[in-house]
């Protein structure tokens, strides 16, 4: 005759108070014998009680119902070396998401400034404000950026229309122009300085003069216009147009022998121009140009030239 077996206790507490209330004894706790075609003496495992099953049961339920939904929230601007607060209006536009949270919201957060991670001792923010507490401020044009993590517990339902709208402004976000936030840095850089060098420069003047007697028909009511072909060469040679020298040269007037002033006299192709009237006819004008064109530099012995020294402003 086989043996019947026994259900043995669970040892949950809900069993340890009923034993101890007496509301249900250990004979309560057996179950029918196991009809299987398992050995009568294999040894059955504890099974837990019906309202053990039950609370379990009840709990999963309780736990399906509330997933962890995880928020990225950032914060983008560009210092301008003058503030240490800066607030939701200093965001730059048109790149989605860009505020800064209630921190009784934000599970961790952090803060760069031009790329390099600062820690929690150097800022302070609240809903709308993020503040620096440290002695320098952020330098002009360096991009500051704020990550704010949200950990909020809600109904899969929720996560899921959550997600929809999370990818519906991703999608807007990606037909706006691309648009990146780079590391600003600055530098300054000294003079170099040549030693040692030698330049051999070789001057070669082209000295022209020409000679013209005014007549009466020269002389004008407020100037005197002496022409082109009214002058003669140094070999006594008519000439039809006159040399203008350029910003390497420069040119005398002489009037009956005298050096006249450099902004008494205007010198074109055609004509010589002296603003006056106060000179007689048969006066002999000397015109004498010099032109200095015709000069040329070569370096006989390359210099030194020292490297600059670069400092790095970041």
């Amino acid at each position: 005759m086989q043996k019947k077996s026994r259900h043995k206790c669970c040892f949950c507490i809900c069993c340890c108070f009923r034993k101890r209330s007496g509301s249900r004894t250990r004979d309560s706790l057996r179950r029918q014998p196991d009809k299987s075609t398992k050995k009568s003496t294999e040894r059955t495992k504890p099974a837990k009680c019906t309202l053990c099953v039950k609370q379990t049961k009840s709990t999963k339920r309780a736990t399906a119902k509330r997933v962890w939904q995880v928020e990225a929230i950032t914060f983008y601007t560009i210092a301008d070396g003058a503030k240490r607060t800066f607030t939701d209006h200093d965001q730059i536009q048109g790149i989605g998401r860009n505020y800064i949270p209630d921190p009784r919201k934000v599970s961790f957060e952090s803060v760069y400034v031009n790329g390099v991670l600062q820690p929690a001792a150097n800022y302070t923010y609240s809903k709308g404000k993020l503040m620096f507490l440290t002695t320098d401020l952020p330098p002009k044009n360096a991009p500051i950026l704020a990550q704010f993590i949200c950990l909020n517990r809600v109904k899969p339902s929720s996560a899921r229309q959550r997600n929809l709208q999370i990818a519906t402004r991703r999608k807007e976000v990606m037909k706006l122009p691309a648009s990146l936030v780079k590391l600003f840095i600055t530098a300054t850089a000294s003079q170099p300085v040549a030693s040692n060098g030698e330049v051999t420069t070789t001057v070669n003047p082209t000295v022209s003069r020409f000679v013209a007697t005014v007549d009466v028909s020269m002389i004008g009511p407020t100037e005197t216009v002496i022409q082109a072909d009214s002058f003669v060469d140094d070999n006594g040679d008519p000439v039809t147009e006159l040399p203008v020298p350029t910003t390497n040269g420069y040119f005398n007037v002489y009037s009956n022998g005298v050096l006249q002033e450099g902004g008494l006299s205007t010198l074109a192709a055609t004509e010589l121009t002296l603003a006056t009237t106060d000179i007689q006819p048969g006066t002999p004008v000397i015109l004498e140009i010099v032109d200095f064109s015709n000069t040329t530099s070569q370096i006989t012995v390359e210099p030194i030239i020292s490297a600059p020294d670069v400092i790095v402003n970041t």
